[in-house]
Order: structure tokens, then sequence, then C-alpha cells
């Protein structure tokens, strides 16, 4: 099976089932950055003890503020990818990046562990634990 299909059936499938794949829906700020927060915490293992930024830029990813002082991370709730996904399917996504680019440096962005951390992340954000900040 290609990484795509794996992709399509692990996460995509799970998005789309709730109603959230291509939803104009989004967080509000708050809710984003606090969300984010239990995001990270799951990816990591622990809470970031930066501080967290929003922003509203068409194209600003949710990431690390610079690439040599992660002190800062900036999350944008209202960003859209090349296919068409924002708010939780996007920030899902790249928070998933971000930690498998962090605990996994030696490996390629969309290994089969990145997936399986997106695909973990993915079904934390839609859990029952996670509702009150899907909106």
């Amino acid at each position: 099976m290609s990484h795509d299909s794996e992709y399509d059936r692990l996460i995509n499938n799970k998005w789309r089932q709730a109603g959230l794949l291509y939803s104009d829906q989004q967080p509000d700020d708050k809710t984003a950055i606090s969300g984010c927060k239990k995001l990270y915490r799951k990816a990591f293992g622990k809470a970031f003890k930066g501080k967290w930024v929003i922003v509203n830029r068409k194209n600003q990813y949710t990431w690390w503020k610079g690439y040599t002082n992660r002190s800062v991370i900036v999350v944008n709730p209202s960003r859209e990818d090349d296919w068409g996904r924002k708010g939780w399917p996007d920030m899902v996504h790249l928070i998933s990046h971000m930690a498998h680019a962090q605990l996994r440096p030696t490996e390629r962005p969309h290994s089969v562990a990145q997936l399986e951390l997106e695909k973990d992340l993915t079904n934390y954000a839609l859990s029952d634990a996670f509702a009150k900040y899907r909106n």
C-alpha cells in the first residue's frame, strides 16, 4: 500500500468522517493555542516552556518562530494547506512534523514514524478528551 493511501486511510478519512477535513470551521485564537498546547504535550510527552503566539497570515505555518532559538511557537488556525485543509487538520499535521523533526532528526519528514505520530495526534484531536477545543 502506498504512503498516500495509508495517509488517506489513517488520517484524512477520520477528519472527513468528523466533517472537519475541508471545513471552514476553525478555532478562535485562545482555543487554538490551548489545543495546540495539548497536542504538543501529547507529541513530546512534556509541556512547551516557551511562548505561544497567534498569527493569521495566509502562509504562516504553525511552527517554531526561528529555527535556532526555539522559545516561541507561532500558531495559525486560519492557514490553508495545499490540499485545502485548515484549522485542526492542518495544525495537527504541522505539530506532528515539529515533533518528528525534533524527536527523530535523522528520519525523513514523511516516514512511517511521522505517519504514526500524526495518526495518534489525529485520534487524540478527534477524541472526547479534546472535544472542547474543536468548538
